[in-house]
């Protein structure tokens, strides 16, 4: 039984509960998209109703009843072809395999920004600002979305370091202070590397963003903001990591994108110059990342 079903069997709501009810049931996507105040005022109820409203549909709150909705209503697309939302079958067409794929991206990408808390988001655009050395560690599996990364900020002429080996990384860690800023993706915890790393940084005062699916991850207390990623675990898990992957680029176009923010003229005009340069060479740009 989805969200909607739930909602409609259900038959002990208050007036005001039910209004909220009318709203959601009319207006899905935009409940999932309005912050809380902003839904209290568009459904003309109060802040507390909503999160009765939630509770006495067992949900842990608005984020978790967001999630449910965008559920339901990814079931009811044609291409979605699991019944639970979070799989993808084998079978249909090629059209149709890649239309589960997409809304299964999608869906994990919304539970993604669905997370973002605005306080930790400013955290995230304050260590970006302008910090003397700003360099990404990650485990092998996700360094080219780092390396990604870094070509966009090398755009806007900001040199981002990357470095890959296990040496480089301890070493490039050791090496930062106060002075300097740094990422982690480290998206189980796993990574007995990441962890070191996190621990040296700390050690140091050196400020960090740590990417991360694991809630309970040991450097959740190290971390100076946290950027939480929500990829849907799927049988397609077992054929590649299609979310885990999709999550992780979004997260560092979203730190591109709060750099960006930060001096937005400014960076616009050097962009436009990156470009405009490009072309000399006949439209193509030359990697001029230094990987360490």
């Amino acid at each position: 039984m989805n969200i909607f079903d739930r909602m409609n069997s259900m038959s002990n709501f208050t007036h005001n509960e039910e209004a909220l009810m009318s709203f959601i049931m009319r207006h899905p996507y935009r409940f999932i998209e309005l912050k809380p105040k902003q839904i209290a005022k568009e459904a003309f109820v109060s802040l507390s109703t909503i999160y009765r409203f939630a509770d006495k549909l067992e949900l842990d709150g608005i984020n978790a009843l967001k999630v449910e909705l965008l559920a339901a209503l990814m079931d009811k697309e044609p291409a979605q072809a699991s019944t639970d939302g979070a799989d993808i079958t084998l079978e249909g067409s090629p059209l149709q395999y890649l239309g589960q794929l997409k809304d299964l991206s999608a869906r994990t990408l919304q539970q993604t920004y669905l997370k973002a808390e605005p306080a930790e988001l400013h955290k995230m655009m304050s260590l970006l600002k302008n910090p003397r050395r700003l360099v990404v560690f990650s485990t092998y599996a996700n360094i080219w979305f780092a390396n990604n990364f870094a070509y966009q900020m090398q755009e806007i002429g900001r040199y981002v370091q990357v470095p890959i080996d296990q040496y480089s990384q301890i070493n490039n860690a050791g090496s930062l202070s106060d002075q300097d800023a740094a990422i982690i993706v480290s998206i189980n915890g796993l990574s007995s590397t990441m962890k070191k790393v996190g621990e040296i940084l700390h050690a140091n005062g050196c400020p960090f963003i740590l990417i991360t699916a694991n809630e309970n991850h040991a450097m959740r207390s190290l971390a100076s903001a946290l950027f939480w990623i929500d990829p849907i675990q799927s049988r397609f898990d077992e054929l590649a990591d299609f979310t885990t992957r999709a999550s992780v680029l979004y997260a560092f176009d979203s730190l591109f994108t709060l750099y960006f923010k930060g001096h937005f003229q400014e960076n616009a005009q050097k962009r436009m110059s990156f470009k405009q340069n490009s072309k000399i060479f006949g439209g193509e740009t030359i990697d001029l990342i230094e990987v360490k």
